[in-house]
């Protein structure tokens, strides 16, 4: 229960890592219930099927939320925030030459159809 608080809290946040991580949280209590429930037991088919169906859900919610997680891993985060920096700073500076050089350019061709 503890797990699903924990997904729906970090989902809230809108943290996509923490949810990923309590999504896996999540699978991994789910996984030990339904061992502890199925261990040395026979199961009725019905029972065996709903088990072998919340087991493949698990493994898939494991499977997904561990995507996530490398999704949300990016690396070099601060030698990438430096270079978007530096290439937004050329594009401030690139933008203010804009307004002169046409101006420019207007006069020369004034000054050439003239």
């Amino acid at each position: 229960m503890k797990a699903a608080l924990d997904v729906y809290e970090a989902a809230k946040r809108l943290d996509a890592a923490a949810t990923a991580d309590a999504a896996v949280a999540e699978a991994d209590a789910g996984q030990k219930a339904l061992d502890s429930m199925t261990e040395g037991d026979t199961l009725e088919p019905a029972e065996g099927r709903r088990a072998e169906v919340a087991s493949r859900l698990i493994r898939q919610l494991r499977t997904d939320a561990e995507r996530v997680r490398k999704a949300t891993t990016a690396k070099d985060v601060e030698a990438r925030k430096t270079d978007l920096d530096t290439a937004v700073s050329e594009k401030a500076d690139a933008d203010k030459g804009v307004r002169p050089a046409r101006d420019a350019y207007r006069d020369c061709l004034a000054k050439a159809n003239g």
